[in-house]
């Protein structure tokens, strides 16, 4: 069977994360995409703060965040049934099982994203049967978990036992932003210091302004954070010289903090990935992170970055959530992580100080730090040559069977 030239249909349903616009962009050699949406081919590092920052930005993250809510209560795992172009040979799902009969792999960031990140789901047998019957169809050519904490998640909720061998890790992809140059502080400059992200709390953007704060009159330093800010915090941080809060920006804007930025810190809680960790990564920048699911898998400790040991995290030792996914972006008091989030232990915060000092202070840790981040996406695991290798085996081996 001649396989080149070979078409899949990538289809990522009604909201497209700048993740898979990453990914359309690096088809494997032998094959070529159809897009399922004209956001798919569409540029931006991170449009969604500029989205979720306005009021029909929050309508719609309210609508999918409740819907997804109803979903799981209803106990019917993520399934669809989607209209697949006669010239595709294969489709590519997002994060969603597919009950067409024509040949589909499907990727996932962690096992919930199948019951609508919800825990209960995964609890229900019936729900669990069926997650498991779909996965063993003749339709479904192989499921592809974005990391080894994914594939975890997966052996550790569902019998795997009659499709084990259909599952294969595939690594994201980002390309560099600019070509590495290392970072050069004049004398007076100071440490530029940058968070990005969308949800504040569930990102870590508020133990990043508490650390930061303890140590700014010790150093020369700066922060900018660019999220979406309560107006407690805007009172509390907005009038400090030395840190920038940024919210409606430009991507202009965003690329002008990553390459202003010598430390990027990302103290996520609810993350199973982190992909604006590899976009740091292509500018250079080391990054400050939490030892929790797959992070360690992007951040090498004393590596690439540093990893600082979470107070919370959304999942078990099994990889298994044991909360609802916490948006971030709506107002939820009753979630069990609000409350935690929102007063973080004082040792926690001595750690992120800790590490923020230490690569502070070390310059040269800091660079070679800045070295080895750089080469994670430009000929590392996640690289665009990394990327493809692994998709065209993969591909070539779903349309084999």
């Amino acid at each position: 069977m001649a396989l080149n030239n070979k078409k899949v249909y990538f289809y990522t349903g009604n909201f497209t994360h700048n993740f898979y616009k990453e990914i359309y962009r690096h088809a494997p050699d032998g094959f070529s995409f159809i897009p399922s949406s004209k956001d798919l081919v569409s540029t931006g590092i991170k449009k969604d703060i500029i989205k979720s920052s306005q009021w029909w930005g929050n309508v719609i993250n309210k609508a999918v965040f409740h819907a997804a809510k109803l979903m799981a209560l209803s106990r019917i795992p993520n399934l669809k049934i989607i209209k697949i172009p006669k010239e595709a040979d294969l489709v590519h799902s997002a994060q969603a099982m597919l009950l067409n009969h024509r040949p589909w792999v499907v990727d996932f960031e962690d096992i919930s994203v199948f019951g609508w990140y919800s825990p209960k789901l995964l609890g229900c047998s019936w729900s669990k049967k069926i997650m498991q019957h779909c996965f063993e169809s003749d339709a479904c050519r192989l499921i592809l978990p974005w990391t080894l904490a994914a594939k975890k998640s997966l052996l550790n909720a569902l019998d795997c036992e009659k499709f084990k061998n259909k599952i294969e890790i595939a690594y994201p992809v980002k390309e560099p932003n600019i070509p590495f140059k290392p970072k050069e502080k004049k004398p007076g400059e100071p440490i530029n210091l940058l968070q990005i992200g969308t949800a504040f709390y569930t990102k870590g953007c508020h133990e990043t302004l508490l650390a930061f704060e303890k140590i700014q009159n010790k150093y020369n330093v700066h922060l900018t954070v660019i999220s979406i800010f309560p107006e407690d915090i805007k009172n509390k941080f907005g009038s400090n010289p030395k840190i920038t809060l940024l919210s409606r920006v430009s991507n202009e804007r965003i690329k002008q903090a990553y390459e202003e930025a010598d430390i990027f810190v990302y103290p996520v809680h609810n993350d199973t990935f982190g992909f604006v960790i590899l976009e740091a990564y292509g500018y250079g920048l080391p990054c400050i992170s939490t030892h929790q699911f797959a992070i360690p898998e992007i951040v090498i400790d004393n590596e690439t970055g540093l990893l600082i040991p979470p107070y919370v995290s959304r999942f078990n030792d099994r990889f298994l959530p044991q909360y609802p996914l916490l948006s971030g972006l709506i107002n939820e008091e009753n979630h069990p992580l609000s409350q935690m989030l929102k007063n973080p232990p004082d040792d926690y915060v001595n750690h992120l100080i800790k590490a923020m000092v230490t690569l502070i202070e070390n310059s040269s840790l800091r660079n070679k730090m800045s070295e080895k981040a750089y080469q994670m996406v430009s000929v590392g695991r996640f690289s665009s040559q990394a990327r493809k290798k692994r998709m065209k085996e993969l591909y070539q081996r779903a349309l084999a069977f």
